[in-house]
C-alpha cells in the first residue's frame, strides 16, 4: 500500500476512535471510506444477537435504501460478505446475476457498482460497510485492498462506540431506577428494598423493562404507580 494511504489510515484511526455515538461512528466510517476508495456513497449495517440487523448510518438516502433492501430481500453483497467473511464486489449490477431482486433495485436507485466489506472483531461480527457508485467497474483492485485494511479500523471504531453507548445507557438506566425508587419511598413510605421490588413487579405487569417503568414513574407527576 502506498505511503499516502497508510498516512490517511492513521488519520482515520485517530478521528474515528474519539466517537462515542454508534450512529455518528457509523457515519464517520462511511465518510472516511468514501475518501479512501472510489465510492460515491455508502452505508453501515450492523448486526446484533439481541436485535434484527439495521442500517446504522448512511451518506445518502439512496445508500440507506440499498442496504435496507438487502435486509428485506435477504440477499445482496452485504449479506454475502457476512457469510463469506470477506469482501464482495459487484462490477455491474445489470449483468451480475447473483442477487437479481436486489441488483435490479439498486440499478433503479442509480447504482451499477457496489462493494461490501465485513466488519468484525475477534469477539463477534458487527455488520458490514457497503459502498456504491454509479459507474460500471468503479472499484479497482487497489480500492478493494484498501477497503479490507480500512475495515479493521472501522470495525474497532464501531465496536468501541457501541460499547461506550451501552455503558452510557446502563448508567442512565441505573440512575432512573434509583430516582424512581426514591419517589416510591417518599410517596408511599416504602423501604429501599420494597420500593425496588415494587418497581420490578410493576414493570413485569406492564411488560416493559425495569428502566422503562422507572422513567414512567419519574414522569408520572400526579399519577400514583401503586394505584
Amino acid at each position: 500500500m502506498a505511503h499516502g494511504y497508510a498516512s490517511q489510515l492513521a488519520t482515520v484511526a485517530t478521528d474515528l476512535f474519539g466517537e462515542v455515538s454508534p450512529e455518528r461512528a457509523a457515519t464517520g466510517v462511511v465518510d472516511h471510506a468514501l475518501r479512501l476508495t472510489d465510492g460515491e456513497c455508502g452505508a453501515v449495517t450492523v448486526t446484533s444477537a439481541r436485535s434484527k440487523p439495521s442500517v446504522m448510518g448512511a451518506s445518502s438516502p439512496e445508500a440507506e435504501k440499498a442496504d435496507q433492501l438487502q435486509l428485506e430481500y435477504g440477499e445482496g453483497a452485504s449479506r454475502e460478505a457476512m457469510v463469506a467473511e470477506g469482501t464482495v464486489v459487484v462490477d455491474d449490477a445489470e449483468t451480475d446475476g447473483r442477487w437479481p431482486r436486489w441488483q435490479e433495485s439498486i440499478v433503479g436507485l442509480g447504482f451499477r457498482s457496489a462493494m461490501a466489506v465485513r466488519l468484525a472483531t475477534k469477539q463477534a461480527p458487527l455488520g458490514t460497510l457497503s459502498l456504491y457508485a454509479k459507474g460500471v467497474g468503479a472499484f479497482s483492485n487497489t480500492a478493494v485492498d484498501i477497503a479490507r485494511v480500512y475495515a479493521v479500523h472501522a470495525s474497532m471504531a464501531v465496536a468501541s462506540a457501541k460499547h461506550a453507548s451501552g455503558l452510557r445507557q446502563a448508567i442512565d438506566a441505573r440512575h432512573a431506577i434509583g430516582q424512581a425508587q426514591g419517589i416510591l419511598m417518599e410517596r408511599h413510605g416504602l423501604g429501599g428494598d420494597q420500593a425496588f421490588a415494587t418497581l420490578r413487579q410493576r414493570a413485569r405487569d406492564q411488560k416493559v423493562s425495569l428502566s422503562e417503568y422507572a422513567v414512567m414513574v419519574i414522569n408520572s407527576r400526579g399519577f400514583s404507580p401503586l394505584s
